[in-house]
């Protein structure tokens, strides 16, 4: 596309318009004037950026100051309890920025090192979470570079690896995306953590997932109901049609879709041309088949074991098949 079981702050910039990407050259140099400074591209000579810093270009997606109180759900976070957050801690800013990073290298690795957003639905995902969480310009770039062979002199290459596996919970299965430089220290990482974790296992289990993308968006300029927002999801490209909930703060109806991989972003636009605001965007592994989860002692070992692996330093993401009822 799915994020981590810790609360993370939707901060948005501006108010949804139907975005259209800038020019690389302008851009850097809207960036440059802010800071007062010439941009790189100017103090250097060169007129060319990659696309997915055109793509940064674009205005955020949401629009309301909130934060996603997150409860796993078919492989990943239930949206329906929206908050508004005032502050955020230091060290979960740190955490929620590495990992945003993570997944904007972990995008074009899958892509084969495409850094065209409008032809990379994974990064065009990671891209949207960069913008709410308001990463900073460097970080950005540097994850590019890292992904794209540019990194820091001395750095190793980093390579996208995918393990699959049964959670300690009955027929559970989970899919990890991690990121790493080092795949031996990685593999014994995670290997261990299934090990300690009785009844999980190492095993193929991608056949119970399908890759798909996942939208939530609200009524936005529209001012529909939940029903409006149905029948017009229901004539865009998408799959299903999967949760109904509320924004709590301002009570507007929220609805999350799925659709096929390859159709994120042209639902993303579909939505946004017909006037509704993009909540969440996002690719990647969702359950097939969820497995009904009824019991709270097997909820709460199925998140400790999913926290433990989003936990580790290389860890990009965790999705798993469960449904919680």
């Amino acid at each position: 596309m799915g994020l981590s079981r810790f609360t993370s702050r939707l901060a948005a910039l501006t108010t949804t318009t139907t975005t259209t990407a800038v020019t690389a050259a302008a851009w850097t140099a809207t960036l440059g004037a802010r800071a007062g400074q010439p941009s790189q591209a100017q103090a250097h000579g060169h007129g060319h950026r990659p696309a997915v810093l055109e793509w940064l270009g674009r205005p955020a997606l949401g629009s309301q100051a909130n934060m996603l109180q997150q409860c796993r759900f078919a492989g990943h976070n239930r949206w329906s309890k929206i908050m508004h957050a005032k502050g955020a801690n230091d060290a979960a800013r740190g955490k929620v920025v590495g990992r945003v990073v993570r997944q904007i290298i972990a995008g074009i690795k899958a892509m084969n090192g495409e850094t065209d957003p409008s032809h990379n639905h994974y990064l065009a995902a990671a891209l949207h979470q960069a913008r709410e969480h308001q990463l900073p310009k460097a970080n950005i770039e540097d994850a590019i570079k890292r992904a794209t062979g540019g990194g820091k002199g001395g750095e190793d290459p980093v390579k996208r690896i995918v393990y699959e596996g049964l959670s300690p919970v009955k027929s559970v299965a989970v899919m990890v995306e991690a990121l790493t430089s080092n795949s031996n220290k990685t593999n014994g990482e995670i290997r261990l953590l299934f090990k300690k974790a009785p009844g999980s296992a190492i095993t193929p289990v991608s056949y119970l997932f399908k890759r798909r993308g996942r939208v939530v968006f609200g009524p936005g300029k529209t001012g529909h109901t939940m029903a409006e927002m149905t029948d017009a999801a229901m004539e865009m490209p998408i799959e299903d049609i999967g949760d109904e909930g509320e924004d709590e703060e301002t009570r507007q109806p929220l609805l999350e879709v799925f659709c096929e991989f390859e159709r994120l972003i042209a639902t993303q636009r579909s939505l946004e041309a017909a006037g509704y605001e993009v909540r969440v965007l996002e690719s990647g592994y969702f359950g097939t088949e969820p497995v009904p989860l009824t019991d709270t002692e097997d909820i709460r070992i199925l998140e400790e074991f999913v926290e433990a692996l989003e936990n580790q330093e290389e860890v990009v993401k965790v999705s798993h098949n469960a449904h919680y009822l």
